[in-house]
């Protein structure tokens, strides 16, 4: 009986624990294995791109600032009073006449004809002729007048060796100044003969009226040059 009821007491704490005590479990016990605790894993290091090194970038170079543009101070200037313009009408003015190119004119007795036309006789009407005196040299100069001589390049031979008249030679030199000739070289007479005799009184008369005397020349006769290429 006693056993009977440690059998329902038993039976009734089981019941109460929800059909388990494990005072009452004669199975034999298992052993619980602790888990053992796991070393940590350490996890494998990363490959590390290497990074690119920055470049260095050029420095921007200071621009020069522009220097503001000082503006001109304009004077202010007072009003002008404007006069009222007075018309003149001038008188036309001469217009310059172009000048024409000097004319060369060989003229007088054969020494003349020999310098400008090849030793030609010539005539009475000619600027040159053979045997023509002082005289006839200067009638023949007054009938062409002054217009014809002026501005001209004169090249004379007087006559003087011809008739002796030095004081138609003067005449002559003065009527081509009047004339308003350019130049006058007047030729002379042979170094040499009779005739040298003039050429000292013909320099001076060239002089007198400010022309040019050719001085003496060599003679192959007495009269004439030697050579005209020369003597011109």
């Amino acid at each position: 009986m006693n056993n009977l009821r440690i059998k329902d007491i038993r039976d009734r704490d089981i019941d109460a624990r929800g059909g388990y005590d494990p005072r009452y479990d004669k199975r034999p016990k298992q052993t619980q294995v602790q888990p053992q605790p796991q070393a940590p894993v350490q996890p494998a290091p990363q490959q590390v791109a290497p990074q690119p090194q920055p470049q260095p970038q050029p420095q921007p170079q200071p621009q020069p600032q522009p220097q503001p543009t000082r503006m001109p101070t304009i004077q202010q200037q007072p009003p002008q009073q404007t006069q009222p313009q007075r018309l003149s009408i001038q008188p036309p003015q001469p217009q310059p006449q172009p000048v024409a190119p000097a004319r060369t004119i060989v003229t007088g007795d054969s020494v003349a004809t020999g310098i400008g036309y090849g030793g030609a006789k010539g005539t009475p009407e000619s600027e040159a002729q053979w045997s023509r005196s002082s005289a006839q040299q200067l009638a023949y100069m007054r009938r062409k007048g002054p217009n014809y001589y002026r501005g001209a390049d004169v090249v004379l031979s007087s006559g003087v060796l011809n008739s002796g008249d030095l004081a138609s030679v003067e005449a002559q030199l003065q009527f081509l100044r009047q004339s308003n000739v350019r130049s006058v070289r007047l030729a002379g007479a042979p170094l040499g003969g009779i005739h040298s005799r003039h050429n000292a009184a013909l320099k001076a008369l060239a002089e007198k009226y400010g022309f040019t005397f050719m001085g003496g020349y060599d003679s192959y006769d007495g009269v004439h040059p030697s050579s005209y290429q020369t003597y011109r």
